[in-house]
């Protein structure tokens, strides 16, 4: 696809996400970022009771996640 990470792979962690609890109130991205295009980068979902860490990777063979806390 040529997006990154972030639309590339953690496009459906967010989908899911979004699904599951709806609209976040707060974002955060911290991308890891190699010629302009973001190789890796770890999604911060906030809402009022739980956050939504999404962390995504293309510059490595480690396993995508998806995790919730309350």
């Amino acid at each position: 696809m040529g997006g990154g990470a972030l639309m590339d792979i953690n496009v459906y962690n967010v989908h899911l996400a979004v699904g599951l609890f709806g609209k976040p109130k707060g974002v955060a991205y911290f991308a890891n970022v190699e010629k302009n295009i973001d190789t890796s980068g770890i999604l911060q979902l906030d809402y009022d009771n739980l956050k939504v860490v999404c962390i995504g990777a293309k510059d490595s063979s480690s396993d995508n996640q998806f995790l919730y806390s309350r």
